[in-house]
C-alpha cells in the first residue's frame, strides 16, 4: 500500500451516486438495488474501498469498472475490509471509476448489508467533477432485469448469486450505448402482482414508492431501506418496464379470463403510479425475451385502457428479440434465462427507439 488518504463517501463532494439509496448519518453508502454504487473521477496511482458486507445464504458480488471497461467482479468478503480495486496508474491522468453491487437484493436473507463506507486514494491524488449523462433510465423487472443467468454457463442450473450479475445486462448496456444515468429494480421470479408461484406479496409495484421496501430486518430499516422515495430528487426521462413474465408463468399454459383481467388490472394500477411519480417520463413496457406473445395482449389491454383513460400519449410497448433464437453455448445464459445475445439484441432495439424519441 501506497501513501494514501481516505475519504468518508459523504465527504466526497465529486461523485455520482448510482441507484436508490442516501447517504447515513456516518457518512456510508448503503447499496440495495443492482447497479447501485458510485461513479468518481479521480486522479490518482490507486484506489481503495472500504465495505461493510453481510449475508448468509446469498453471498453479494461487487464490480468494478475502469473507463467503462471491466477490471474485475468479485464476491465481497464479509464484515468491514478495505480493498484494493485498481493500483499502478501514473496518477496524472483521469480515470473513470464505477464501484457498483453486481447482484440484486435477496429479501429473504435477513443478514444482507452492504455499505461502501469510504475510498481511499494517492495522498498526491484528487476527485474530479464527473461528466453530466446525457439521459436518465429508470429500469423494472424480474430475473431477466437482475441478470439472471448471464455469468453461468447452459449447463448450470444452481440457484445461486453468482450466476446473477446486472454488469452486462440489457440496462446496463443501454446505459452505456446512451451514456445515461441508469437506475435498476428487479426482482428474480416477481412479477406485475404475483411470483412465479402465486405470491400476491412478491410484486414490484408493491415497493415501487419506497427505497427498497422489502428489506424490512432492523438493521436494514436503520440504513433507510424503508423509507419512501423521493421521487423528485432523480427525475428519470424514460421508464423501461419488464415485466409479467412470471405472473404468465403461474398459469402456464391456461391464461384464465379471470387471471388475464387481474394482469392488466394490475398493469394499469402500476401505469398510475408510475405516472403520478414520474410526470414527464416517457414509458416503454417491454416484453419479448422470453416468450409471452400469446398472453401479452393482457398488458397491451392495460396500456390501451390507461392511455384512453388519461389521454397519455407517452406509453408504448415493445417486443424485443427473444432467447428462442439462441443457437451457441455462448450466446445462451444459465438456468434457461437469456443469454448474452438477448441481452445484447434487447438493448441494441431499446437504445434505438430510447433514441429516436
Amino acid at each position: 500500500m501506497g501513501n494514501i488518504r481516505e475519504y468518508i463517501i459523504k465527504d466526497i463532494t465529486d461523485k455520482r451516486i448510482l441507484g436508490r439509496t442516501g447517504i447515513l448519518s456516518d457518512g456510508g453508502l448503503p447499496l440495495f438495488w443492482s447497479g447501485s454504487g458510485i461513479e468518481l473521477n479521480v486522479k490518482t496511482k490507486e484506489l481503495w474501498a472500504t465495505f461493510d458486507i453481510d449475508y448468509s445464504s446469498n453471498d453479494i458480488w461487487l464490480c468494478v469498472y475502469v473507463n467503462g471497461r471491466k477490471v474485475s467482479r468479485f464476491m465481497a468478503p464479509k464484515g468491514e475490509n478495505k480493498i484494493c480495486l485498481i493500483r499502478g496508474f501514473d496518477g496524472t491522468t483521469e480515470k473513470a471509476i464505477e464501484i457498483f453491487k453486481d447482484t440484486q437484493p435477496m429479501g429473504d436473507d435477513k443478514s444482507q448489508k452492504c455499505i461502501l463506507k469510504s475510498i481511499s486514494i494517492s495522498d498526491d491524488g484528487s476527485f474530479c467533477p464527473p461528466a453530466e449523462k446525457k439521459l436518465k433510465i429508470e429500469f423494472i423487472g424480474d430475473s431477466i432485469t437482475s441478470g439472471e443467468g448471464l455469468a453461468g454457463s447452459p449447463k448450470d442450473m444452481d440457484w445461486i448469486s453468482a450466476w446473477i450479475t446486472v454488469e452486462n445486462n440489457y440496462a446496463m448496456q443501454v446505459k452505456r450505448k446512451l451514456d445515461a444515468d441508469v437506475r435498476i429494480l428487479s426482482q428474480c421470479g416477481w412479477g406485475i402482482v404475483h411470483s412465479y408461484d402465486g405470491v400476491d406479496s412478491h410484486a414490484m409495484p408493491k415497493y415501487y414508492q419506497q427505497v427498497c421496501g422489502f428489506y424490512d430486518a432492523p438493521h436494514q430499516i436503520e440504513t433507510g431501506s424503508q423509507e419512501q422515495y423521493d421521487f423528485m430528487s432523480w427525475q428519470p426521462d424514460w421508464i423501461v418496464v419488464n415485466l409479467g413474465v412470471n405472473d404468465f408463468s403461474f398459469y402456464g399454459e391456461n391464461l384464465t379470463a379471470e387471471g388475464a383481467k387481474k394482469i392488466s388490472n394490475g398493469a394499469q394500477l402500476f401505469l398510475e403510479t408510475l405516472r403520478r411519480n414520474n410526470p414527464n417520463a416517457k414509458i416503454l413496457w417491454v416484453y419479448g425475451m422470453l416468450n409471452i406473445d400469446n398472453k401479452v395482449y393482457a398488458i397491451r389491454d392495460a396500456i390501451e385502457s390507461f392511455k384512453h383513460k388519461t389521454g397519455d400519449s407517452k406509453v408504448y410497448l415493445l417486443k424485443v428479440p427473444g432467447a428462442e433464437e439462441e443457437q451457441k453455448d455462448e450466446d445462451k445464459g444459465s438456468r434457461g434465462h437469456p443469454g448474452p445475445l438477448t441481452h445484447r439484441r434487447a438493448a441494441d432495439l431499446i437504445s434505438q427507439i430510447i433514441g429516436e424519441n
